[in-house]
C-alpha cells in the first residue's frame, strides 16, 4: 500500500550491509546544499532486481482522512525518523522496523495540503540533547527529543512555538497559516517559512522568513519577504499595494552554504498569484532566490526569476549548491528552478 513505508535493502544484501554501515541522511536534501546524493554503492544495477521486502510500517491511522505521505525519512546514528499525516513522527530501527517511539502533535486542521513534508534534525550540544523539529498546518513549531520522542520543555511553551504571531498574521488571525515542509536547521537556529493560501485575495498573513533559537524557541530575526518602507526592494511596490500583502513565502525547502553562513531562500508568488492589477510593479521578493546571512537575516543578494508573476511560476524545489569550473577556476554556484521548467545558475557568494 502507498500508505506504508517499504524498505527492502536489508533482506536483499545482508552481508554487504554488515560490511558497509548505513551513511546518515540527516536532512531532506541529505546535506545543507541540497544535493540529494548518496555515496552508497551497496545497491546497483547488477543487484537491484534481487531486492525483497524486509518489513513494513503502517502510516495510516484509523479515524483520520487518508493522506499520502510526501515525507523523506531521515537516517541519523542508526535510527530512522519519519513524519507523516497528520502530525505524526516515528523513530524506527532501520534493520527491523521496530518502533522506538511515536509522537503525535496537536491536530485541528484537515487540509488537503497537510502532508507534513519531512523533518529537521539538530545534533545537540552540551546543553541540549539531539532534537527532531517539525511544523504543522496549525501554525506550530515542535521540538522533541530525538532519543525519547518527548517534547523539549525549554523550547517555546513546553516544546511548542506558536508561529501565528501578530507580526505575520497582519490582522487576519483566522486565516490559514502553517508549515507544509520541514524547517531548516543551521548551527543553533531553526529557520521557518510558511504556507499561506492563495485564494484569499492579495491581503492576508505575511510570508516572512524567521529564525528561532534552537534552545529556547525565541525569535532571533525576521526577513520581510515583502519589503517595508526604508527596506531594499520596497520601491518595486507601487502605492500601498505592499501593505498586508500575502504570499512571497517559502512553502518548499531551504538550503545553505554552511561554511560561508549563507541561507538560500526560494520564494513563491505573491497573492493573488493569478491576478496582479492590485499590485503593480515587479513585486520583490516574490519568485526570487534570496541569499541571507544565516546568523542575522540580512540580505546578501537576490535574483528575481519572474517579475510581477501572473502564472504561479514560483520556486518549488530547494536551491542546490555545486561548483562550476571555468577556465581552470572553480566558481561556487547555486541552481534554482521555477514551475515554468526554466533553470537558473547563479554565483552563490
Amino acid at each position: 500500500m502507498i500508505s506504508r513505508l517499504l524498505l527492502a535493502a536489508c533482506l536483499a544484501l545482508p552481508a554487504l550491509y554488515a560490511q558497509n554501515p548505513q551513511t546518515d541522511w540527516p536532512s531532506y536534501g541529505h546535506d545543507p546544499g541540497g544535493q540529494r546524493y548518496s555515496p552508497l554503492k551497496q545497491i546497483n544495477t547488477s543487484n537491484v532486481s534481487k531486492l525483497a521486502p524486509a518489513w513494513t510500517y503502517s502510516m495510516r491511522k484509523e479515524g483520520q482522512p487518508f493522506r499520502l505521505s510526501q515525507s523523506i525519512p531521515l537516517m541519523v546514528d542508526g535510527i530512522l525518523y519519519l513524519g507523516y499525516p497528520y502530525n505524526h513522527v516515528a523513530a524506527l530501527v532501520p534493520e527491523t522496523g521496530k518502533l522506538l517511539w511515536e509522537f503525535t502533535a496537536n491536530t485541528k486542521l484537515r487540509t488537503t495540503l497537510g502532508s507534513m513534508r519531512s523533518l529537521a534534525y539538530w545534533p545537540g550540544d552540551k546543553q541540549l540533547s539531539p532534537q527532531i523539529l517539525f511544523g504543522t498546518e496549525d501554525g506550530e513549531l515542535y521540538s522533541i527529543n530525538a532519543k525519547t520522542g518527548k517534547l523539549n520543555p525549554g523550547f517555546g511553551n513546553e516544546g511548542i512555538v506558536n508561529l501565528k504571531t501578530p507580526e505575520v498574521m497582519n490582522g487576519y488571525m483566522n486565516f490559514q497559516y502553517g508549515i507544509t515542509s520541514a524547517p531548516f536547521v543551521i548551527k543553533n537556529l531553526v529557520i521557518t517559512g510558511a504556507h499561506v493560501v492563495d485564494e484569499t485575495g492579495s491581503k492576508g498573513p505575511a510570508g516572512d522568513i524567521r529564525a528561532w533559537d534552537i534552545h529556547t524557541g525565541k525569535l532571533v530575526w525576521t526577513f520581510h519577504t515583502v519589503p517595508r518602507p526604508g527596506e531594499m526592494g520596497h520601491e518595486t511596490w507601487l502605492g500601498d499595494a505592499w501593505k498586508k500583502a500575502s504570499g512571497a513565502n517559502v512553502w518548499s525547502f531551504f538550503s545553505a552554504d554552511a561554511a560561508r553562513g549563507i541561507l538560500y531562500v526560494p520564494l513563491g508568488s505573491v497573492n493573488n498569484d493569478y491576478y496582479g492589477v492590485d499590485r503593480p510593479g515587479p513585486n520583490l521578493f516574490a519568485n526570487s532566490i534570496v541569499a541571507l546571512d544565516a546568523e542575522t537575516g540580512r540580505m546578501k543578494w537576490y535574483f528575481q526569476a519572474v517579475h510581477h508573476d501572473l502564472w504561479d511560476y514560483d520556486m518549488p524545489i530547494p536551491p542546490m549548491l555545486f561548483d562550476v569550473v571555468r577556465d581552470g577556476k572553480r566558481i561556487p554556484a547555486v541552481g534554482a528552478m521555477t514551475k515554468d521548467r526554466k533553470s537558473t545558475r547563479l554565483n552563490s557568494s
